[in-house]
């Protein structure tokens, strides 16, 4: 995670010279190796396809960045459930990225996505929402069946 953190932040810096980007390559290249064999790291490897991708935009090669983009989103969708955060971002950069192309089709179908991943992380925030609420029933006063909500003390 540190390394994908460092490859994040040296992508920030307004000028990329050659030694920044060979540390972010590396580093890249680093989780990659380091992420092959374990378990439920998806989203780790999408983040470092998704850096990848960004430098291949800098470089003007939408192809290779939508290589990338596309290998993040099948990797994401190994994990049961989906790590949503990071899906809604590679299918936004897909998207904005056939719009540049003109391929306004693949274009609304990634928006679609977006959208589609929006809606299923809100749910999946909602009802964690819900678990920590608890209904109290309180059977005093003049309305024995009203009802209020109190969040439920950590065990």
């Amino acid at each position: 995670m540190a390394l994908l953190n460092l490859a994040n932040y040296n992508l920030s810096y307004p000028v990329i010279t050659p030694e920044i980007r060979k540390e972010i390559q590396e580093n890249t290249a680093e989780i990659l190796t380091l992420t092959q064999h374990t378990t439920l790291n998806q989203g780790i490897q999408a983040g470092a396809l998704g850096i990848l991708s960004n430098l291949a935009s800098r470089d003007k090669n939408d192809a290779l960045s939508e290589q990338y983009l596309l290998k993040a989103e099948q990797i994401l969708l190994t994990q049961k459930p989906v790590y949503y955060h990071v899906m809604i971002n590679v299918v936004q950069d897909l998207a904005q990225l056939y719009a540049k192309q003109n391929n306004y089709r693949k274009a609304f179908e990634y928006q679609s996505k977006v959208t589609d991943y929006s809606n299923k992380l809100f749910d999946e925030g909602q009802a964690e929402t819900a678990k920590d609420w608890k209904p109290s029933f309180s059977h005093s006063g003049k309305n024995p069946n009203s009802g209020r909500l109190q969040k439920k003390q950590p065990a």
